[in-house]
């Protein structure tokens, strides 16, 4: 098996771990939106809480492939794949147009995060 990722950084690997830690944060702020946007009891109201969770899913998936030692781009290509099936997996479950939402919706976050990860490694 190959060098991962992050063994390859040598001085700059707490800076990335920093990058790391300040995404982490962010995922986990996603999530708690998501479930304070949840009805009691599980059930969620509407697919409102889902936008949040797609984001905090898709950044909790991109540092799951740094950490397996993927490159940050490998890493971002992933999550978005990860996301575009848990929003295709969404729009199955109903015909109501609201409730539908776009494959590409957590893009914007990945790339984020594939930029403070790639940015850290310089």
């Amino acid at each position: 098996m190959g060098e991962s990722w992050l063994d390859t950084l040598g001085a700059k690997k707490e800076d990335v771990f920093a990058a790391i830690r300040s995404i982490r944060k962010f995922a986990d702020m996603y999530a708690r939106r998501a479930n304070d946007r949840t009805a009691p009891g599980g059930q969620v109201g509407g697919a409102a809480a889902f936008d949040e969770f797609l984001k905090a899913e898709a950044l909790s998936e991109i540092l799951r492939g740094v950490s397996r030692g993927m490159t940050p781009e490998a890493a971002a290509e992933a999550a978005k794949g990860y996301a575009k099936e848990m929003v295709h997996k969404h729009n199955a479950r109903s015909k109501d147009v609201s409730w539908k939402r776009w494959p590409g919706g957590a893009d914007d976050k990945v790339d984020w995060a594939m930029r403070m990860l790639t940015n850290a490694s310089k």
